[in-house]
């Protein structure tokens, strides 16, 4: 582990939390939506009224949140700059209800990026903006590397911005210009792929 990345992570999971996340060729995305940054209110309203719901459905399903999309990407191994950014943005409780795909970025990928960017997210007052970010990597529903095809597909993330769901040449999943580099983790509310770039929305930096 490199020094630069080591002390990213460090940072991240510090009471005083500085990171960088750097650009790269970027998709063409929407704008940040202001309903969509406030996705995880929401669901947790929704999930407030409808808590026996839900509880009945893990009974019956023999699952619980111990295995879900957050705890799954702490397991990983390779996701622990994500990991880190997702519990400082706030979005465990989000990730551990309802059924997602979240396009991971790995550890690699983050640390390929440029310091200022990452620094400028981790800021207090830019907390909106890292939740938008990695609300751009989440979209609603199970999409299995088996969904894409070489026609690329559009998809909405949970952050508003329309990605691109398709199947290079070499038969590996893409989402618009991140390769997918393992496909179809399974955790019990939805499937992780972990991807070789971090996807910027439009706009989200000036």
């Amino acid at each position: 582990m490199s020094f630069r990345f080591g002390f990213a992570v460090a940072l991240l999971t510090g009471a005083c939390s500085v990171i960088a996340i750097g650009s790269g060729e970027k998709p063409t995305c929407c704008p940040p939506s202001q309903e969509v940054l406030h996705l995880d209110d929401k669901k947790q309203d929704d999930h407030a009224k409808h808590g026996d719901k839900h509880h009945d459905h893990d009974d019956h399903a023999g699952h619980d949140h111990g295995g879900g999309i957050f705890d799954v990407v702490k397991k990983q191994g390779t996701l622990n700059t994500l990991a880190a950014a997702l519990g400082q943005a706030e979005l465990e409780e989000v990730l551990s209800h309802d059924e997602w795909t979240l396009f991971a970025p790995t550890d690699e990928a983050f640390a390929q990026l440029p310091a200022e960017k990452l620094d400028f997210l981790l800021q207090p007052e830019n907390k909106e903006k890292l939740k938008a970010l990695l609300l751009a990597h989440v979209v609603e529903g199970a999409h299995a590397s088996a969904s894409a095809t070489t026609e690329p597909k559009p998809i909405k993330s949970a952050q508003g911005a329309e990605l691109q769901l398709s199947k290079a040449a070499n038969g590996k999943m893409q989402i618009s210009t991140a390769s997918v580099v393992e496909a179809d983790i399974v955790a019990t509310n939805g499937v992780i792929h972990t991807i070789d770039a971090v996807i910027m929305p439009a706009g989200l930096i000036d």
